[in-house]
């Protein structure tokens, strides 16, 4: 992955973010890793691993957050969808510094105590 490619990919979709409002900011830059803040409530990662390939994480918040995944190639074919485990209700996506994607599931966050507790205690009764 060239530098010049991925700074175009990255004008190509800030400017399509800009056209619907949003204002683009970068986060977090470490290495070979960047966090970029889309909007208020949506994040894109990237990831450029040595050769050249580019995981590109999507996540958007509204109001729990998910994401989407994928592994692109220096002329930005889709080289893999990345799909967390299905039972996974709201998948949110996170880039450790190995370039793994570690998978996290957000639904609790929409689930009130009286659904956790029904959760907890079927997921207890399944482990009888």
């Amino acid at each position: 992955m060239t530098l010049l490619s991925l700074l175009l990919y990255i004008k190509a979709l800030f400017a399509a973010i800009s056209q619907m409002g949003g204002t683009p900011q970068l986060i977090t830059q470490e290495g070979t890793y960047s966090r970029y803040a889309v909007a208020d409530s949506c994040y894109v990662d990237l990831y450029e691993y040595e050769g050249d390939s580019l995981l590109i994480v999507e996540t958007i918040c509204a109001p729990v957050c998910a994401s989407h995944a994928h592994v692109y190639n220096k002329q930005w074919v889709l080289l893999h969808d990345c799909m967390p485990d299905s039972t996974l209700l709201f998948p949110q996506a996170h880039i450790d510094r190995d370039g793994r994607i570690m998978w996290t599931d957000n639904k609790n966050l929409i689930l009130d105590e009286t659904e956790q507790q029904l959760q907890t205690d079927a997921s207890d009764e399944a482990w009888r």
